[in-house]
């Protein structure tokens, strides 16, 4: 909601802006200095058959004659003219200037709305491209720096425990469990000695788990010897 203040002879007008159709304006202060009888004006018959027109032709989200708000007396934008003329011609000539006025103020404030959506969405895409380079950069670390004297590359665990499988196809099934990243694995396609073979870093027991898990043929009797170099 928007909140707009027009006035008229000193009198303030406060208004609430929900979109174009749905325009109120506050009257409270014209009836109370101007000594309006606003509910004659509300229960004479041309009111009642302009609300009864009005109702026909647009979508409102509450009454029309809201004045039942914190004993304030709110009418919606259209019923403004015809409220106008009640009280003075002089109000009424200046009705049309103040709604003129609201809803161009209205526009101008939901454009403003639009250029701090835009630059919010901006903001937010830029903070996402640098999180997800951030995840990616760790996802990388992972991989390229041991934290311990269990971990090798692929190329290497398939040696050491005599595993009938190749090293791509194991990294392709250690990327079906989730244990790397297909794109970890590209990036090592053109790595070499300084990251200790051409196939990513990785834990060896969670290696040998997933072989077990598939079944895949390897030398058990290796593991007591190679695990042993590791700890």
């Amino acid at each position: 909601m928007r909140e707009l203040t027009k006035v008229f002879n000193n009198i303030d007008i406060p208004v609430e802006v929900l979109d174009a159709n749905n325009i109120w304006l506050d009257v409270s202060n014209i009836n109370r200095v101007l000594k309006v009888k606003f509910s004659e004006w509300k229960n004479s018959k041309r009111t009642k058959e302009t609300l009864r027109l009005i109702e026909k032709s647009i979508s409102i989200k509450r009454n029309l004659i809201d004045d039942e708000i914190y004993g304030k007396n709110f009418i919606h934008k259209k019923l403004f003219i015809s409220f106008a003329r009640f009280v003075s011609l002089e109000f009424e000539i200046k009705a049309d200037e103040i709604i003129f006025d609201i809803l161009t103020g209205s526009k101008q404030l939901e454009h403003k709305r639009v250029l701090e959506l835009e630059s919010n969405i901006k903001a937010r895409d830029y903070q996402l491209l640098e999180a997800q380079k951030e995840l990616k950069e760790a996802k990388r670390k992972i991989y390229a720096y041991p934290t311990n004297s269990n971990i090798e590359t692929v190329t290497r665990i398939i040696s050491d425990f005599g595993i009938n499988i190749t090293a791509k196809d194991l990294n392709m099934l250690l990327v079906k469990n989730s244990l790397i990243d297909v794109e970890i694995v590209d990036s090592y396609k053109f790595t070499s000695a300084t990251m200790r073979g051409n196939t990513p870093l990785v834990h060896i027991d969670e290696v040998l788990d997933i072989i077990d898990k598939n079944n895949i043929e390897r030398d058990v009797s290796l593991d007591s010897r190679t695990k042993s170099l590791f700890n």
